[in-house]
């Protein structure tokens, strides 16, 4: 029987269902480890620590976050594994080095479980359930890699021959368990992977419970009698749950006390005895992607009540609603099923281009331009609708996943583009001008995408976290316009004047824009 978490007593809406819970096992994706520590993720000043070893790649925020990080041997190893021309070539090491500290736990192998949580190895190194080996070929070699760097230290490290069934082991429950870090920013600094209270909750695109993260050193004393508690007790096969008091009085004492903690907290009421539930991804995708990420990743096909609703609900509907703007239809449906699914690709493709090579060059004017073009001229290779027969073009509508992904974007490109242009001392009154619409349209996106996502949410309450994380995001946009130095100067300035030095905003091209202004009008007041 599969494992679940139940709760052990009532628990109403916005209610701690763990306490903090520490990581078994984390590593800072690759990019941040110059800007943040490597054992509690916090963000170091913009100087070089003085703890800092410039011949090491790790970097601490404090002498107890070096000390409680790990062991040298362990670390040498890390540094190993970040150098070898072996692991460049794929780009990130982190699954790698989560990998390595997850070692140090110990494998069950009569079970295949390493600190309670199943390795899943058997089913990710299946070709039948690995889409062209891909996945099989990248556990493999990165079991490789981890070994030799095992080896050349003396921390073991499969044999001679190459066998590192251990280290594959070790990849895949990693794989399978570990969850991103998001600073409250959102942005992804790493990977974690928690012990059994967290990692034994299922998932669900209709969870009744979310997670956060709690940044903090490490922490010598217990937490007192009178904060949060665990609420939720496993569920499930009898063996597996005897088998909970020998995990914890194994491996309880080995968890790190240091690093990114996580905290479940209940989105929805929940009842005694009920399942409590988790989103494994993000879940303003549609069904089709949800569905692949969970099968490609976790290897199983969610089942839950919004994902078997028959026809979709409403959220599913609009999230992928890719419809004919104008024009006409050709009477051969199957025809025009193909230019819309084709339609829908090229633009996903297109929008996913702009996107990464924004995150890549740090160009957010040409971000905001391009993205801007796709959302507004929706002018779709109509060469292709010719040959199908077809004289139509389709409008991505404003709660459409891409749409909602562009809104992020443009958000943050036009926030960057606004900070670039504040000087020291800023004079021209066109640059005061700029920067202040700049930094408008950044708020507007904001409130777009926090109304749209809230609209979503009022049909279903698991994306409670999202729409509350948007409305943060948008509250803090509006209040560094009124903080912005620009602004300062421009109130500064008569009231005549200020009034002519604002130049009208252009109007927008967008059919659905009035909808989508009344409805976060109506967001707004409730």
């Amino acid at each position: 029987m599969e494992m679940a978490m139940r709760a052990t007593e009532d628990i109403a809406i916005g209610e701690d269902v763990t306490p903090p819970l520490a990581p078994l096992s984390l590593a800072l994706y690759d990019s941040f480890l110059p800007s943040h520590c490597a054992a509690c993720f916090c963000s170091l000043s913009p100087s070089p620590s003085p703890l800092a070893d410039p011949s090491h790649s790790f970097l601490y925020c404090s002498s107890r976050c070096s000390y409680s990080a790990s062991s040298p041997r362990l670390s040498s190893t890390e540094e190993l594994l970040l150098r070898s021309p072996s692991t460049a070539a794929s780009g990130d090491t982190s699954d790698l080095r989560a990998a390595l500290r997850l070692l140090a736990q110990g494998l069950d192998a009569s079970s295949w479980r390493i600190g309670g949580l199943l390795t899943n190895r058997e089913k990710l190194m299946s070709r039948e359930n690995s889409r062209d080996g891909e996945v099989v070929e990248r556990i493999r070699s990165g079991a490789r890699a981890l070994a030799a760097a095992r080896r050349r230290l003396g921390l073991g490290g499969g044999d001679v021959e190459g066998d590192a069934i251990l280290e594959e082991a070790a990849l895949c429950a990693t794989i399978t368990n570990a969850v991103e870090v998001q600073d409250v920013d959102g942005r992804g600094l790493g990977i974690a992977v928690y012990g059994t209270d967290f990692s034994w909750i299922n998932h669900s695109c209709s969870a009744n419970a979310c997670y956060r993260f709690q940044f903090s050193g490490p922490e010598i004393s217990a937490l007192a009698p009178d904060e949060s508690r665990l609420r939720i007790v496993p569920y499930g096969g009898r063996a597996q749950v005897d088998s909970v008091a020998c995990i914890h009085a194994e491996v309880g004492n080995d968890y790190a006390d240091y690093g990114p903690k996580i905290i479940v907290r209940s989105i929805k009421a929940v009842k005694k005895g009920e399942e409590v539930s988790v989103a494994y991804t993000d879940l303003l995708q549609p069904k089709a992607a949800r569905q692949f990420e969970l099968q490609s990743k976790y290897q199983f096909n969610c089942s839950c009540i919004r994902c078997d609703a028959e026809p979709l609900g409403y959220v599913d509907y609009a999230l992928q609603d890719f419809r004919a703007a104008y024009g006409y239809v050709s009477e051969d449906s199957a025809n025009c099923s193909i230019y819309r699914d084709e339609a829908a690709r090229r633009l996903s493709e297109s929008m996913d281009d702009v996107i990464s090579e924004y995150l890549s060059d740090s160009d957010p004017k040409s971000c905001c331009e391009k993205l801007e073009s796709l959302l507004t001229d929706r002018v779709l290779d109509e060469d292709f609708a010719s040959k199908a027969g077809l004289k139509q073009k389709f409008l991505l509508q404003p709660l459409h996943h891409l749409s909602l992904n562009a809104y992020m974007t443009l958000a943050s490109a036009y926030s960057i583009r606004s900070s670039q242009l504040v000087a020291p001392q800023i004079q021209a009154g066109a640059l005061v001008s700029e920067t202040l619409k700049l930094s408008r349209i950044s708020g507007a996106y904001s409130l777009l995408l926090a109304g749209a996502v809230h609209h979503l949410f009022r049909s279903e309450s698991s994306l409670m976290a999202s729409a509350a994380t948007f409305w943060v995001t948008a509250g803090e946009s509006l209040l560094s316009i009124s903080r912005n130095a620009a602004w300062s100067i421009f109130s500064e300035k008569p009231q005549t004047a200020a009034r002519s030095s604002v130049p009208k905003p252009p109007s927008c091209r967008c059919s659905l824009m009035k909808e989508v202004k009344l409805m976060v009008v109506v967001s707004c007041k409730q």
